[in-house]
């Protein structure tokens, strides 16, 4: 189902060989779902929708977790996507 103008476009990704979690806003649907194909390949965790745990920010459509051998291939699709 494709996502209307209002509602979000935000990923939160908690990187473990940091112990940070970061959260990216993309502009449209175009992209968002570009970054969803991709970091579902990647992530060792992707929690969307129901999955999510309670209390998170209603603004956050998805939840990876990213551990250290998938750190570099992470870190270059972030770079492009920033651009």
């Amino acid at each position: 189902m494709p996502m209307s103008n209002s509602e979000n476009f935000t990923i939160l990704c908690y990187l473990a060989w940091c112990g940070a979690d970061v959260k990216y806003r993309f502009s449209n649907e175009r992209e968002h779902a570009a970054a969803r194909a991709f970091l579902s390949n990647i992530a060792l965790v992707h929690l969307h929708g129901d999955t999510l745990p309670a209390g998170m920010s209603d603004e956050v459509t998805d939840y990876y977790y990213f551990d250290e051998p998938n750190r570099a291939a992470f870190e270059k699709f972030m770079r492009k996507s920033s651009r």
